[in-house]
C-alpha cells in the first residue's frame, strides 16, 4: 500500500472544501411517489439519534429522520395533530413503511463514516 501522510495544507484545504460540499439531499419516496428534501446529519445530531437509540434502534432512526427533513416539514404541531402523536418524532412511523424508515435513515449516515468498516486502516505498527 502507497500512502502519504496528511499535512497541515491539506487539511486547512479540506476545511473550505467541507464547507463547499453539498449539505442537502433529496430523496424519493416510492409509496408516496414524491421526494423529501433533508439535511445531511452533522456530528451533534447522529449522536443524539445514537443515544436515542440506546434503548430503542427503531426509535433512533425516527429521530435522525425527523431531525434531518427539512421539507415538508415534519416538525409542525398541526401534523402531530393529524396523526394523534404525543411524541413528535413520532410522526415518521405514521407516514412511512418500516422499510422506508430504514432506507431512509441509511441514506442519512451513508455520508458520515459511521458504519464505514474501511474508513481507517493501520498501516504499520509503530515503536515510540
Amino acid at each position: 500500500m502507497n500512502t502519504k501522510r496528511l499535512t497541515l495544507d491539506e487539511l486547512i484545504n479540506m476545511a473550505t472544501e467541507n464547507d463547499k460540499r453539498d449539505k442537502y439531499i433529496e430523496i424519493y419516496i416510492k409509496s408516496l411517489d414524491s421526494t423529501i428534501k433533508a439535511k445531511k446529519p452533522d456530528t451533534e445530531l447522529m449522536l443524539d439519534a445514537l443515544d436515542t437509540a440506546k434503548d430503542n434502534a427503531h426509535d433512533g432512526d425516527l429521530y435522525l429522520i425527523y431531525n434531518s427533513i427539512v421539507d415538508p416539514n415534519f416538525k409542525d404541531t398541526k401534523l402531530h395533530k393529524a396523526y394523534n402523536v404525543t411524541i413528535p418524532y413520532k410522526v415518521i412511523d405514521k407516514i412511512f413503511t418500516l422499510g422506508e424508515i430504514a432506507s431512509i435513515s441509511k441514506i442519512l449516515t451513508q455520508d458520515t463514516g459511521l458504519y464505514d468498516s474501511d474508513g481507517a486502516t493501520i498501516v504499520d505498527n509503530l515503536k515510540n
